[in-house]
């Protein structure tokens, strides 16, 4: 396992190296002197440059970006095969702990910030910087407060920046979320590091990244560098798993794609149905509305209709020459003499037909 840490210069590593056991001259012990030169995860100096050949990323890795972007954990712009900074990573660290940790006690709110009080934990981070809550917690990444929690009588003048625009080491992605997850993470040395890795650059890693990469790697298939490994196996039941899990995948693929087919047109139907509906409903309320005007008027045809079935029934219960009499008073009374007609009741028809 390489890291991107290795431009460091080698007379530095040398300095950090104490080879005396025991309290020095001036009184200060070893493991002072060992925290003296000791750099807490430092970012590499360089910055990258133009990628020329981007990472290959599968279809596992972009769900799972796709979810954490749906979640608000990473911005939406983000593609799978950017470079990841040390800032961005740190940001989402934070962002993801807070809002999809259940345990309270792998929970990592952002850091607060009190005047007069609060340390910088990094020189080259200031309270101006936008992602400024997210770096300073100091739980995660090694800094000048975790320094001083190890021995509070270490004195270092020294800076010690973050470099929140270097691309993110193999070694920090490892040692930033096993701080989160165990806290207390096992003791570590060469030896066992070199015996739960197998690693032959293990002089190259940070010390202080051991206790990480085993915590890691004794997690198994749940941890980072084993999740990043590729095996191949030859077994007929292991290919025929695999093959019937790709199978079932793609089933499930299709059956999506089905269901989201048919649901989109059952929602054309609800559409046209609901404009159908909204036709009827005003062809409804316009019949309704002619129902209520001709109200009125089919009551006074009703009471007309009345009123002739009870003359007619006069008319048929009485005499012919006192029924021409008043129906000539009734005309004369209705219009004037020079437009009275003649008019001879010589049968019962003649009148029924003009009253009709």
């Amino acid at each position: 396992m390489t890291t991107q840490q290795e431009e460091t210069s080698s007379s530095a590593e040398e300095s950090d190296t104490v080879e005396d056991s025991g309290s020095n001259g001036d009184g200060t012990s070893q493991d002072d002197k060992h925290l003296e030169g000791k750099t807490v995860s430092p970012g590499p100096q360089v910055l990258p440059g133009k990628v020329l050949v981007p990472a290959v990323v599968d279809q596992v890795q972009a769900h799972t970006l796709a979810a954490l972007q749906v979640l608000k954990v990473i911005e939406g712009n983000v593609q799978p095969g950017d470079i990841c900074t040390r800032r961005e990573y740190a940001r989402w660290l934070v962002s993801a702990s807070s809002a999809l940790s259940r345990s309270t006690m792998s929970k990592v709110y952002p850091a607060m910030y009190i005047q007069n009080v609060t340390e910088l934990a990094f020189d080259d981070i200031t309270l101006e910087d936008p992602d400024f809550s997210s770096i300073q917690e100091a739980g995660l990444i090694g800094s000048k407060l975790s320094r001083y929690d190890i021995n509070p009588s270490y004195q270092d003048e020294s800076l010690l920046n973050f470099s929140p625009e270097s691309p993110l080491s193999r070694q920090d992605l490892v040692s930033w979320k096993m701080s989160l997850e165990k806290r207390v993470l096992p003791v570590a040395d060469r030896m066992i590091l070199q015996q739960c890795s197998g690693f032959i650059d293990i002089d190259k890693i940070n010390p202080d990244a051991w206790p990480a990469l085993i915590a890691d790697l004794s997690a198994g298939e749940q941890g980072i560098i084993e999740a990043g490994q590729c095996e191949q196996s030859n077994d007929q039941m292991d290919v025929k798993r695999i093959k019937r899990m790709v199978s079932n995948r793609e089933s499930a693929r299709r059956s999506r794609k089905r269901k989201q087919a048919h649901l989109t047109d059952l929602e054309q139907q609800v559409e046209q149905l609901v404009g159908e509906y909204s036709t009827l409903f005003k062809q409804l309320m316009n019949a309704s509305q002619q129902f209520k005007d001709a109200s009125p008027n089919n009551r006074v045809l009703k009471s007309d209709v009345e009123a002739l079935r009870v003359v007619e029934q006069w008319w048929l219960s009485s005499d012919s020459r006192a029924v021409e009499q008043w129906w000539l008073s009734s005309r004369a009374v209705a219009q004037p003499p020079t437009a009275q007609p003649s008019i001879s009741f010589g049968h019962k028809v003649s009148l029924q037909s003009d009253i009709g």
